[in-house]
Order: structure tokens, then C-alpha cells, then sequence
């Protein structure tokens, strides 16, 4: 008498890269805290599957601590349900207001609103048939974040093949909002294409696409465009070329204060010029000489 094949755990069901602290040196390909060390991804197991040989006979949900039996989980019955529990835990989804009662800056990216093909692409933890639930989301994690006093410094890619006008969705949103053209907006005349800003003593330029940066900037640069595609030479923070990526999927789907990037900057400066680590400084300093965009005035300067 043949004997059945033993229950087997198998591949996971729905995943999402977190590997943000991936420091590899894009030249080189090596780690510079580490040497040549390479480190894992990490990734986020919502489901998985029990298998009898080739035969998937249950799923388990880790979010929702339950059994679904096949085919219940194949039609996606409490798939929904188990996001959102996702979302909520890992922080990507606000339940309550978290207004702070100072005036703040912000900073994001690429929330692409009305994209329903940024969901696989990006990894977003939400259904791939509620397009409304990921924008409904999205603007309350920004106004429950973002006071109508605050100011937000937005990086681009407010939305894409999206049924309502980025104007729209601009209503919706809180803050006094410093809008920079994104590779999918349409250019309207109170759009830039990038921000200088010395902050509290550091340089910042903000900017889309750090890729259109023609020359080293001997600041830090700030951008979006990337999403969470290439974590290896585009972390969220990246000390060593002295980049941070505030793509919405790297920060949590909700402004960052901007504060926060310059302690963090502010921090990391500190140790590098303790071991003598020094960045690419740019040839020139005037801001239409490190972008190259064809456009007259591309580029605002502002002083903190």
C-alpha cells in the first residue's frame, strides 16, 4: 500500500519587499559596511500554502489567524480583510488622526492615485479589483497626517490613467502643497521641476528623478520616481551617495516630516566626517548647472 506524501509548507501567497536598509554601493556592488557580506531580503508572509505533494489543499492567514479551505481562498474571499489587517499593523494604513501641533514639512512621492496597475507593480498591499479602497487610503493617511496649515513638498506622480483629474484629487488633500512635475503629470504652470533648500545649515535638493541630475550636488538628494524597484541603489536612506527616496512605498504610504530626514541626515553627517567619508562635490553651484532639464527657470531656492 502506497503511503500519501507528507504535508508540505509552501510558497507564500502575497509578499512585499521591506528590504529599505540594503546599503550596497552601486558602483561597486559591495557592501560598504560589511564588505563583500551580502544581506538578505526580508519580506512580509501575509498567507501561506499547505500542500499534499503538487496539490494545495489549504491556505493559512497569518493576519487574519485562520484556516481558509480551497477553493474559498482562491476566489480571494477575505483577501480584503486580511490587507487591511496588514495594512493597519504594519502601519500603512492610519486608524486616527496623528496631527502634531507644530507647523511641519513634509516630504513624498508617487502616490498615483487612480493606478490600479501600481498595485502589482509596487507591491501595494490592497486588492487588485479596489482601486478606491488604495485612493481612499492614501488621501486619509495624508490628511490625517498633514494639517491644512502644513506645508508638503510633493515629488511628482500624483496620479496615472486615473478617471479624475490630478485637480481633483489636489482638492482632497491638506496642507499648502509644493507641487514638482513628476514623469507622468501633466506640466501645469505652478508645478517646478526641482527645489533647493538649505535647511537648518544642510543643502537639500528636491527633485522626480534623481537619474536627471547631470552632475554631482554636494547636498543630499531627495527624490521619488524610484518606488521600491531597485532597493539596492535606491533605499529609502542611502548615506553613502547621499540620497533618500520618499516614494510613498518606502515611507509607509504617508508624508514624512521633514524634519525627520534631517536628523537623520543630520546624524549620518556627523559620522561620516568622522571617518573622513566624503561625497562627489559638484563643479559648480548654480542650480540650472546640476539638473538637466531643457525648460527656462527650472529650479526654485529656498532658505530655511
Amino acid at each position: 500500500m502506497r503511503e500519501s506524501p507528507p504535508l508540505q509548507l509552501s510558497k507564500v501567497r502575497y509578499d512585499a519587499p521591506a528590504g529599505e536598509k540594503n546599503h550596497r554601493d552601486h558602483k561597486t556592488g559591495k557592501n560598504p559596511r560589511d564588505g563583500n557580506q551580502e544581506k538578505p531580503l526580508v519580506f512580509d508572509i501575509l498567507r501561506i500554502i499547505l500542500r499534499r505533494g503538487e496539490t494545495p489543499i489549504a491556505e493559512y492567514d497569518l493576519y487574519l489567524h485562520t484556516w481558509l479551505a480551497y477553493p474559498e481562498s482562491i476566489r480571494g474571499i477575505h483577501e480584503r480583510r486580511a490587507l487591511r489587517e496588514f495594512r493597519i499593523q504594519r502601519g500603512y494604513q492610519m486608524t486616527r488622526p496623528a496631527w502634531s501641533k507644530k507647523i511641519q514639512t513634509f516630504v513624498i512621492s508617487d502616490l498615483h492615485l487612480g493606478h490600479q496597475n501600481a498595485i502589482p507593480r509596487y507591491k501595494r498591499p490592497f486588492p487588485m479589483s479596489k482601486i478606491s479602497e488604495m485612493d481612499r487610503v492614501l488621501i486619509r493617511n495624508w490628511n490625517w497626517t498633514v494639517k491644512n496649515e502644513d506645508t508638503v513638498l510633493f515629488l511628482g506622480d500624483l496620479s496615472f490613467m486615473s478617471q479624475e483629474s490630478p485637480e481633483s484629487y489636489l482638492k482632497r488633500l491638506n496642507g499648502r502643497i509644493f507641487y514638482l512635475e513628476g514623469n507622468h503629470d501633466i506640466y501645469y504652470s505652478y508645478m517646478s521641476h526641482c527645489l533647493f533648500m538649505n535647511y537648518h545649515g544642510i543643502p537639500f535638493l528636491f527633485i522626480h528623478d534623481p537619474e536627471e541630475l547631470v552632475r554631482p550636488f554636494d547636498g543630499w538628494v531627495v527624490h521619488g520616481h524610484v518606488h521600491n524597484k531597485n532597493l539596492a541603489d535606491f533605499p529609502f536612506f542611502n548615506p553613502y551617495e547621499k540620497r533618500v527616496n520618499v516614494s510613498a512605498e518606502m515611507i509607509g504610504y504617508r508624508p514624512i516630516p521633514l524634519d525627520e530626514i534631517f536628523r537623520l541626515v543630520q546624524g549620518t553627517t556627523d559620522i561620516l566626517d568622522f571617518r573622513n567619508v566624503q561625497a562627489p562635490v559638484a563643479e559648480e553651484r548654480d542650480p540650472g548647472a546640476v539638473i538637466g532639464h531643457g525648460k527656462e527657470d527650472p529650479a526654485s531656492v529656498v532658505h530655511f
